[in-house]
């Protein structure tokens, strides 16, 4: 599956599981347990390290580390209920790590990871928002007020948006350019390696306070 055949199965999934009539962003745990039929606990925290969460296919129970913040138990709500609609026929338990881990499936991971963040931060809106921004970021202190403004709008971490803003770069660097939202190319990093294509991600352009650079001239310039 790649990233753009994924990215239209969570867009079906997020409008079936996800979405109220007027496609708000429902609770994720309520929708997990109302429209998915699944059990939703996050009352204890966890006692393995790098441990967030564990879904467990035949019970229909999906677990969360209590120790998380509100925004990471979203997150990982919606990565845990992803493996049952995507890979509830692969394993009877899923145990979901920080970072990687040798007991995971990384492609699996990646794609519980990917159709959870887009479900959070849909693609399409995130560009929408970086072109809007663009002609107003000049330096690293207005990037990370644009993080801020951004985490605070979907209601996930800095942490969450930077690693968004990473997973986007190439689809990024192609709206800069002039490529209109429609047209853009969804390829993950697998991918982009493949054609090698290789580009810097906002975050990396921005690493500190001090960085002067007007986001709205780089356009193809952000290629490495």
């Amino acid at each position: 599956m790649t990233k753009a055949d994924l990215y239209t199965a969570v867009a079906a999934c997020r409008a079936q599981y996800f979405s109220s009539p007027t496609h708000d962003l429902l609770s994720i745990q309520r929708a997990c347990q109302t429209r998915l039929g699944l059990t939703v606990e996050s009352g204890a925290p966890f006692k393995t390290p790098g441990l967030r969460g564990v879904a467990f296919i035949n019970s229909n129970l999906i677990c969360i580390d209590a120790k998380l913040s509100p925004e990471r138990r979203r997150f990982y709500c919606a990565h845990e209920a992803y493996h049952f609609i995507f890979h509830a026929n692969h394993f009877q338990r899923f145990n979901c790590f920080d970072e990687g881990h040798p007991t995971q499936n990384d492609y699996l991971e990646w794609q519980a990871n990917e159709a959870a963040a887009e479900t959070l931060i849909p693609y399409h809106l995130l560009l929408l928002q970086v072109q809007a921004g663009a002609p107003h970021i000049h330096n690293g202190r207005h990037f990370h007020a644009f993080l801020k403004e951004s985490a605070q709008h979907y209601g996930v971490t800095l942490t969450m948006v930077r690693t968004r803003l990473n997973s986007l770069k190439y689809e990024i660097v192609q709206l800069l350019a002039g490529t209109a939202i429609d047209n853009i190319r969804l390829l993950s990093d697998t991918q982009q390696l493949r054609e090698g294509i290789h580009v810097k991600s906002l975050n990396q352009i921005y690493t500190d306070a001090h960085v002067q650079y007007p986001l709205a001239q780089l356009g193809l310039t952000l290629s490495a």
